[in-house]
This record gives C-alpha cells, structure tokens and sequence, in this order.
C-alpha cells in the first residue's frame, strides 16, 4: 500500500522521523503518531478500536500526510493534516486526519471543509486531534449540525487520550515485538515533552471565578449564559483529563461512567448538568474503575466551596448488628488516614442518613448506631470532602486541588476497598440424610 491511492494528488507516507522545518511542530506530531498507528500493530489496534475499526492480522493500515486531493474544489483552502487507509480483504475504510497542537482549538469552517471533502471522495471517516478532551472519541469539542455528519463519521482524540493508549499497552506489556514496543516507547516521550506543545487540562475558564462568587452572593444563575456553558464544557473536559490520569497511575481502564441517553446525546448530558449547576449550585459525575468495589462519584459544592470523593458500598447482610457491619468496614480502613474522611450511614425506609468522622467512628464505633430503633445500617457512602476556601474560585487551584483529591482518595480509600459477597452455604451437619427409596417396576406390565 506505499502506492499513493488514486484520489490523491500528492501526499507523503508518514514518517517516524520526518524531514520538516524547524517550526514544524504540528507537522512532526502528526507524522511520528500516523507512522506508529501504521507500524505499532497493537497501537494501531486500540486506537482505531476507538473509532469502531477493527484491525486483524490479515488487514493493512498506509497513513500519508500533506495529503491534497486530485479535485479540492471549494476544499482547496484547507489541506487536511493526514489520511488513514485501512484495508481488510477487498474493503477500505479511510480517515482524514486533522491535528491541533498546544493551545491552537478545531475550527468549525475548517472542519465542515474536510468533510464536505470527504464526502466528495467517498472518505468514511474524520479524525481530530488537539489538546481539547471529550468524553468518548465519537463526541466532538466543535458543535456540528446532524445534516452536516449525513455519511460521515467524525471522531476526536485528545493528545493526552493518545498517550495514556500507549502508556497502558508499554505498562502492560502488550506489545509483544520488542522494536515496535521501543518505537511506542519513544513516541511517548516525545510526546511528553514540554517542547511538543501536549498539555493536560490544567484551569477552569475565567468565567469560574464570576460564578463562584455570584453564588457566594446569592446572584442568580442564568442557564443560557456564556458563563455557565463554558463551565459546563470545561467541567466535562476536566474530568475526562482526570479519568486519563488515573488510567495512567493505576494501569487499568477508567472511564467517566455515563448513561446511554448520555453516550449517544451529549448535549443531553450538558443539559442536566447545567440544570444542577443553576438549581443546586453542583457539579458532579462518576468514575467507573475496572475491578474496583464501586464507582468514584466526585461532587463540586460551589455554595459550600467544597470538593469530595466518595464511593458506596452495601453493609454485609450476614452481620446482624450494625456495629458489626461497621466493623467489617473499619478493617478495611485501618491505612486510612483521618484528615478529611467521613462515613455516611444510610438506613431502611425512609429514615434519614446519619453521618460521622472517620476519627469519631473508630474511636467509638456504638456512635453509628441507633440505639431506639430495631435496625441496622444498609448502606455506608465513604468521603474524603475537602474544604478549598479561597483556592476554590482560583482557575487553576481549583483543578489542581480536585486532581489531587482524587489520586488521594483512590490511593488511600478507593484501592482497599472492597464489596461485600455473601459466603458460601455450607453444608449443615446437624442434618441426617434421607433414605431414597426407589419402588420396583410393577411386574404386571401390559404386552
């Protein structure tokens, strides 16, 4: 496949290391990466799983940059960045590719552009890259119209959604051939490099500051404002960058858990959460973490100037007191540092929740319970909930706090915990067994 397809112009095969003028940063990104989704087998697999291809052993994967198309039209203004070419027996399935480095945002002109040239060339597919997080590669940072996508699928990965793709298969060691994990290896630190523009999502806008303190003023909150959507916005890309940061540090799939009407409407999702930002003054979500007890809910009180981590877990329902199911739980926390640590109890019906310090709880465990009632607790909510004060209307305080709760609250809470399963029945042996006995066939049996 190093032939040029028929539809190109020109267009160069991608490079891992490229020829390009010094300030060609965008340019050199763009080929190291193409060129290890083209050689890294097990890269290319994951990368192009994410955009719904599958690449087995027998298919081919060509990627070109400084593609131009033999007909660009009303196109010709724009040059997309790259092409993928994957072939599977008699099959094509092709990608224009569009990167963004450094602060540099995907334009909404430039995007419609390539794929309206998709669409003239029969292309399946466009592919963005830059420094803006989604939640999943088939949401999008720039709003396009559904008349706009007819016969095109567009997807979008972050730079940093990239290079945690590569860091799981290096940590996992699921690059079997030693030179493609080498290569993989170095495009990773390249990428990381201050110099190649790859940044996580490190401030919230400047609008957080104003709302923060409108709330505080008791100000009303407008849903149709700039303000709020920015924030919107801004709260679904951070928390996208913390899920990618602790895949990193824990080497395992962490996903933002979202609902089916979610997944396939974002704008859905941006609703509601605007909707809680304007009536509870909340923002909130969940990270679901392969393998763990439960998921990570994380809430930002913006009224209460807080942030928590929290995850629930079910009392073990062969206990029968709640001081006994608050023990099996205190001996999972026994690391557990106190600072900050809460345990919420909730109870049968309609009976309200009662909440401790992780500190009162171990020193006085009857505490938990409720003495005048003939119950026991069905439910306990773990939280580390952490007062900001003035840091929590700093742009960049704000997330870098968050961040560190989260890695605190897993390291410390999220990892040792564990749910609860009921034990195996067991056999009694107070029980004697019972004789079977099996009556003879009737000798008088018709003929």
């Amino acid at each position: 496949m190093s032939k040029l397809p028929e539809y190109l112009k020109h267009g160069e095969k991608a490079r891992l290391f490229p020829v390009l003028a010094d300030n060609s940063k965008e340019g050199r990104s763009t080929s190291i990466l193409l060129s290890c989704l083209a050689n890294v087998r097990e890269f290319g697999q994951v990368m192009l799983s994410s955009v719904n291809q599958t690449v087995g052993k027998l298919a081919s994967l060509a990627t070109y940059t400084e593609v131009t198309f033999t007909d660009n039209g009303e196109e010709k203004a724009h040059r997309p960045d790259g092409l993928i070419v994957l072939k599977i027996g008699k099959r094509q399935w092709k990608a224009l590719f569009e990167t963004k480095i450094g602060n540099a945002k995907l334009n909404q002109e430039q995007i419609v552009s390539y794929i309206n040239l998709a669409k003239k060339h029969d292309i399946d597919a466009v592919i963005t890259v830059s420094n803006q997080f989604t939640s999943r590669p088939n949401h999008h940072p720039v709003k396009l119209s559904a008349k706009t996508l007819s016969k095109v699928e567009i997807y979008h990965w972050s730079w940093m959604y990239i290079f945690t793709q590569a860091d799981l298969l290096i940590s996992n060691e699921k690059v079997e051939d030693k030179n493609q994990n080498f290569i993989l290896s170095e495009m990773m630190r390249f990428l990381i490099h201050e110099s190649t523009g790859v940044k996580s999502f490190d401030r919230m806008p400047p609008a957080w500051t104003k709302v923060v303190q409108k709330v505080a003023d008791g100000a009303p909150l407008q849903a149709k404002s700039e303000d709020i959507q920015d924030i919107v916005f801004s709260w679904h890309q951070e928390i996208r960058d913390i899920s990618l940061m602790l895949t990193r540090q824990i080497n395992v799939k962490v996903e933002v858990k979202l609902s089916r009407s979610h997944i396939s409407n974002p704008s859905m999702r941006a609703k509601q959460d605007t909707s809680n930002l304007i009536s509870k003054h909340m923002l909130s979500t969940e990270l679901k973490v392969q393998d763990a007890a439960a998921p990570i809910e994380l809430v930002v009180d913006i009224g209460k100037r807080t942030i928590s981590a929290s995850m629930t877990l079910d009392a073990p329902g062969n206990k029968k007191t709640t001081k006994a199911r608050l023990n099996w739980l205190l001996r999972q926390m026994q690391k557990t540092p106190e600072r900050d640590m809460h345990i919420r109890l909730n109870w049968p019906g309609r009976r309200a929740c009662t909440q401790h310090t992780l500190k009162e709880l171990r020193e006085n465990p009857s505490t938990a319970s409720m003495n005048s009632l003939d119950t026991s607790v069905i439910r306990f909510e773990i939280c580390m909930i952490r007062q900001l004060a003035k840091r929590f209307s700093q742009q960049k305080n704000f997330i870098n706090e968050l961040e560190n709760l989260v890695t605190e609250f897993y390291k410390t809470v999220g990892q040792r915990l564990r749910a609860y399963q009921p034990p195996a029945p067991r056999i009694d042996d107070g029980k004697t067994d019972v004789e079977v006995v099996i009556p003879e066939k009737s000798q008088n049996i018709e003929k």
